[in-house]
């Protein structure tokens, strides 16, 4: 597994928080198709689940990733990572996703981090909060993009080629993972 990834599934899982490394995450890919993958991940050490829906693009030169994640808490989080040079510091702002270059969601208090040669965006809601309809603009879309919030200019495009077949397994795996937590498993 590369190095971008298991940041990627850290940042999934916790945030930005300090991860314990103990034991290694155990990993099930669920499904991928087109630019789409969705995986469930397994944390021993915590004893927590998180079921993933990804998209990545890779050149020479960079290397992205978004991912859209639910926790067995019920928590989701949307994940920007990439290698690009974006910003300079951490700083909590708006990120602005963009489907099809039409429909802004902005989703105030993401936080930017910037270090270690990488840069990550965080956004965490409880699913209630979902007022924006991520999930449903996600499966209707066929490109998702990260603005810059002041420019309106693209900083980051991911095809949604995929997306709708990759949320339909992500929501029954989400399903599978609450259910076995207030199981008690």
């Amino acid at each position: 597994m590369d190095r971008l990834k298991l940041v990627m599934i850290a940042f999934i899982a916790f945030g930005h928080m300090a991860i314990r490394a103990e034991a290694q995450p155990q990993v099930a890919v669920l499904h991928s198709q087109r630019a789409w993958t969705v995986e469930r991940t397994y944390y021993p050490d915590q004893r927590l689940q998180v079921c993933s829906a990804f998209s990545h693009n890779r050149t020479q030169q960079t290397e992205d990733y978004i991912g859209f994640n639910v926790r067995d808490d019920g928590m989701v989080s949307v994940n920007v990572i990439t290698s690009r040079r974006l910003w300079s510091n951490d700083f909590a702002g708006t990120l602005v996703l963009s489907i099809n270059q039409q429909e802004d969601i902005n989703l105030n208090g993401a936080a930017f981090r910037s270090g270690g040669g990488m840069q990550s965006v965080l956004f965490t809601f409880a699913p209630q909060e979902d007022k924006s309809g991520v999930w449903r603009l996600l499966a209707s879309g066929r490109t998702i993009s990260m603005k810059d919030p002041s420019s309106k200019r693209n900083l980051i495009t991911w095809s949604l080629s995929g997306s709708t077949a990759a949320l339909n397994v992500h929501k029954a795996c989400t399903a599978k993972i609450i259910r076995y937590r207030n199981l008690g498993y």
